[in-house]
């Protein structure tokens, strides 16, 4: 099984991270793993395992990250049958849900941070993060019933999921990051 990651830990371009560590031992549960980071910085595909491989976007711009991403998604998944998983319903998970309909593949998305927590939005976050987040919090609305999985780190998150967003149960998938 081949596997596309679409996520924004740029971590995994540094050689001995947690992040690249545990992306190699993930790794070896599949055929193949790409996984493409938001970035602005220009790094070569990097082969961080024998069938781990690692792209950044390149992007001249945080604003051309998605489209970015979709460029590349559509480069790597003309290769083969993938399933496509993304570390969030925001930024990442609006690429993927392109690429997914496109492709006709099954889209994972995932969710690390708690969204129904009144902190998301807060303006004690300052204005610029609280509105950043409630678009996102609109954005997750729109794609988590379009997602066929969605895997979260807790049990609170899930619940928050299938009250707010009415998500069957069966869809949602509680798994802690291994660290």
């Amino acid at each position: 099984m081949k596997i596309l990651s679409i996520g924004t830990d740029r971590k995994l371009f540094e050689e001995g991270s947690v992040v690249r560590a545990r992306m190699i031992e993930y790794g070896k549960l599949f055929g193949e793993r790409h996984i493409i980071v938001f970035n602005t910085e220009s790094k070569p595909t990097t082969k961080i395992s024998e069938n781990v491989f690692v792209y950044s976007t390149d992007s001249s711009s945080k604003f051309f990250y998605i489209l970015d991403a979709i460029r590349l998604g559509k480069k790597i998944l003309c290769s083969g049958d993938f399933q496509l998983t993304c570390q969030d319903p925001f930024e990442t998970g609006l690429a993927g849900w392109w690429l997914a309909k496109k492709f006709k593949i099954p889209l994972e998305l995932q969710i690390h941070t708690d969204i129904g927590s009144s902190y998301f939005t807060s303006l004690k976050l300052g204005w610029w993060l609280a509105s950043l987040n409630f678009f996102r919090f609109r954005l997750a609305k729109f794609l988590l019933p379009r997602a066929d999985k969605i895997r979260v780190v807790s049990s609170r998150i899930k619940n928050f999921i299938i009250t707010s967003f009415k998500i069957a149960d069966n869809k949602i998938e509680v798994r802690p990051i291994k660290i």
